[in-house]
């Protein structure tokens, strides 16, 4: 799913999730949705990307020299740039509100953990001072914190901390989190991805809700709707399936 597109946080917005089917990894595609026409921009690319808010240079990841890496195109697929250039793997690139800034996930240094790079690829440095197990970061709307996951299944837990980490602390068990356009709330998987459920965190309350109580398999990247009718998804062969919550949320206080 893509995140982060500009929104007008004074309407409501809705939740958008994926389901995945058993062979997700064959066949991996990028589509753009604008109104009711569906373009496919590019093959071979990794699970995650997203658009830029100030521009339209979409993120994402590929695998097409042997290890994944951080690429940047425009919309139509041209102009591809390797921004990572390592030997390492990189995951889940997101870009900051502001959209200066991209925040992904690497193994350079030993475990997976956040790092943080400019735009164009330049000033990569690690969020944390300490090595753990971060992974699945996202922003909070006005770019100063971050939330992401720590630990690995089936102990994961959702965390929040300054984009510079400092004052984290954990939240609730879970993965995959996205903050809401108006800040109040982050939603993510619990349960495990295979009997997954959704979920919602109001950060007011500090308490958990689930959103939807069913179980589904292959729950994965739920990600709020901006203001804009211009969503993009994504698919990973024959079996992918996305979902609409069909569940408002109120965007005000």
């Amino acid at each position: 799913m893509c995140e982060h597109l500009k929104a007008d946080t004074s309407e409501s917005f809705y939740l958008f999730f994926v389901q995945l089917g058993e062979n997700f990894m064959k066949s991996m595609r990028i589509f753009i949705l604008c109104s009711v026409s569906l373009a496919l921009v590019f093959t071979h690319v990794g699970r995650a990307w997203a658009q830029a808010p100030a521009t339209t240079k979409i993120v994402f990841i590929s695998s097409r020299d042997g290890n994944t890496e951080i690429y940047t195109m425009n919309p139509d697929g041209s102009k591809q740039v390797n921004l990572s250039r390592n030997a390492a793997e990189e995951w889940d690139p997101i870009w900051s509100p502001n959209g200066e800034q991209i925040l992904f996930v690497s193994n350079r240094d030993g475990p997976y953990d956040l790092y943080v790079m400019d735009a164009d690829g330049r000033g990569v440095r690690k969020v944390f001072k300490s090595g753990e197990n971060r992974t699945h970061p996202t922003w909070s709307p006005d770019g100063k914190k971050i939330a992401y996951v720590q630990g690995e299944e089936p102990n994961q837990a959702i965390y929040i901390a300054t984009k510079d980490g400092r004052s984290a602390r954990k939240l609730t068990d879970g993965f995959m989190p996205s903050w809401s356009p108006d800040g109040h709330e982050i939603v993510f998987v619990s349960d495990g991805v295979q009997h997954a459920r959704l979920s919602i965190f109001d950060l007011r309350t500090h308490t958990p809700e689930t959103l939807l109580k069913n179980r589904m398999p292959w729950v994965i990247y739920p990600t709020w709707s901006p203001g804009t009718k211009s969503p993009f998804l994504k698919s990973m062969g024959r079996s992918i399936k996305v979902f609409f919550s069909g569940q408002k949320r109120n965007s005000t206080p």
